[in-house]
């Protein structure tokens, strides 16, 4: 039984989580407080399981060799008897059997074992001393950067995954964590507006042309250059300008414009959306590395990277992908490459990173793109069968142009083949 105990209470607080043992302590639930303590000086604990452990292990083979000694009489056959049952007994009883019962369920059997434990720890303690020594004085040895933390964020995206599979939380709550774990690596250039894009408007524009453009794009703000886009003098904000053309025979654009706030391309967005908070702006003009303008980002670019893509009454809605027929699908350009290539579920993604379709395809064809123009990229995915068979896949993703406006990729069309090369 002792035995038992201290097999029990290895795995299950080695095997148990620290989160889900903090949780418990916050609901005050009876033995938590002990078991949180234990599972924060696990080294402690696991010097006095093994301590006590053996020595129970050592004592029982003792007391049972000293049992068959006054039975047999025949040294040779009473050593062979011990060693067998003995080995019988602590395997199933003492180690097996209460290490799957802990391993199944460990945060409840930390439960229940902790406050006998605590106890033990505390008796035991002087036993321990110097097993407690030795390991800290191998710790010490150890380089601080070769410590890992407790969960890394690739570890915590599979724990995300795993909670949506099992449906522990919703598809959207999983996407809104994911978004919100990879906010960090995203950069102004990856979900900035470019300046092709760009609406903008002159300062020399008269009153009805700039009325037609906001009605015309229902935008509540707007870029105002001076000479080129690559002047950017201010913000016009709709609200401000239809409130002072209102009545009004003559208006100053100049003194309607708001101070334009510039970030440059390699900004994290993260950086951005703070500078935004703290400059009451909800748009910043991006600039290149020569001073020009590269394009545009706003506060919604930076939800929409967490929340998805967020439409009000006037946008359109765009689809992405679409399914044409079996392994053939029609894909928006301004998708992103890793988002294709999770629709299509193939793991090896390209090794250089892009920011949508157009720009890799454009990459990978080294020309001028042109409508009806094919473009093929290969890959090998690996996977395992259902017979847990290890198979190589080489996937031929074949992309046709068929929207290019203005030299730009709008549209593709996607046939998938495969073919497997090693199983």
């Amino acid at each position: 039984m002792c035995s038992a105990f201290f097999s029990a209470s290895e795995i299950a607080f080695s095997s148990s989580s620290s989160v889900r043992l903090k949780n418990l302590a916050e609901d005050n639930v009876k033995g938590s407080r002990k078991a949180l303590y234990i599972s924060e000086h696990f080294d402690s604990a696991l010097s006095t399981v093994l301590v006590g452990n053996n020595f129970v292990n050592i004592l029982s083979t003792t007391l049972c060799a000293y049992l068959f000694l006054n039975i047999i009489s025949n040294p040779v056959v009473y050593n062979i008897v011990n060693t067998v049952v003995m080995t019988i007994v602590i395997l199933i009883f003492g180690e097996i059997l209460p290490k799957s019962i802990a391993k199944n369920n460990p945060e409840k059997a930390c439960l229940f074992i902790a406050p006998i434990l605590f106890i033990v720890m505390k008796v035991l303690f002087i036993f321990c001393v110097p097993f407690n020594l030795l390991q800290k004085a191998f710790r010490k040895k150890q380089n601080d950067e070769n410590k890992k933390p407790t969960i890394t964020e690739d570890e915590l995206e599979t724990i995300v995954e795993t909670m949506e599979e099992e449906g522990v939380i919703e598809e959207q709550d999983a996407d809104i964590i994911y978004g919100a774990l990879k906010f960090n690596d995203v950069s102004v250039k990856d979900v900035m507006t470019p300046r092709v894009d760009v609406v903008c408007i002159n300062i020399k524009c008269n009153i009805e042309d700039i009325k037609k453009t906001f009605l015309r794009t229902q935008f509540s703000r707007i870029p105002v250059y001076e000479k080129s886009k690559d002047n950017i003098i201010g913000i016009l904000n709709q609200k401000t300008f239809f409130s002072a053309i209102v009545g009004k025979n003559h208006i100053n654009i100049h003194s309607m414009l708001t101070p334009a706030l510039f970030v440059s391309q390699t900004t994290k967005i993260n950086d951005v959306m703070k500078l935004m908070q703290k400059e009451q702006k909800h748009m910043a003009i991006v600039s290149d590395e020569y001073g020009g303008t590269s394009g545009i980002i706003t506060m919604e670019d930076c939800f929409e990277e967490v929340f998805g893509e967020v439409y009000d009454e006037h946008d359109d809605i765009v689809t992405t992908i679409s399914k044409i027929e079996d392994n053939k699908f029609r894909v928006n350009a301004e998708l992103s490459v890793e988002e294709l290539f999770d629709f299509l579920q193939i793991e090896k993604m390209p090794k250089e990173k892009y920011s949508n379709i157009a720009s890799f395809l454009c990459h990978i064809s080294d020309s001028v793109p042109q409508q009806g123009k094919v473009i093929t990229y290969k890959t090998v995915d690996e996977t395992i069968g259902e017979d847990s068979k290890f198979i190589k896949t080489e996937l031929v993703l074949s992309f046709k142009l068929i929207k290019v406006e203005k030299r730009r990729i709008r549209e593709v069309e996607l046939t998938l083949t495969s073919q497997v090369i090693d199983e």
